[in-house]
């Protein structure tokens, strides 16, 4: 079964390389991906341990902060990149505020509902 696993890793990992090589840009597209995906995961971190710390009645602003900046920076980027969406950066910046605004917006009403 381990090995039904490890096959389509490994076929996605040597189309990686070969893209890589014979694209003379490959290395920065896929190291920028890994940058930009490395971040989004610690957005999702931030706004998990909100959470948390709401359900906990505890200091939750300690990173709500943070989940709320990195949530914009992540999004822009994604929208604005070369290798993301190409967006203008008006256009990029509006869509992370909008994010943004829309996941504190649903924690504030998932908070109101905690007792």
């Amino acid at each position: 079964k381990r090995l039904y696993v490890c096959i389509p890793m490994f076929a996605a990992v040597i189309a990686l390389l070969v893209w890589q090589m014979e694209n003379p840009q490959g290395f920065d597209v896929i190291w920028s991906l890994f940058g930009w995906s490395n971040q989004t995961l610690s957005v999702f971190t931030l706004w998990a341990i909100t959470v948390y710390l709401a359900q906990q009645r505890k200091c939750y602003w300690i990173t709500l902060l943070p989940a709320r900046f990195m949530t914009v920076v992540c999004t822009t980027y994604i929208l604005i990149a070369p290798e993301g969406f190409e967006l203008s950066f008006t256009a990029g910046l509006a869509g992370g505020l909008t994010l943004m605004v829309l996941f504190a917006a649903i924690f504030m009403k998932y908070k109101n509902t905690i007792k």
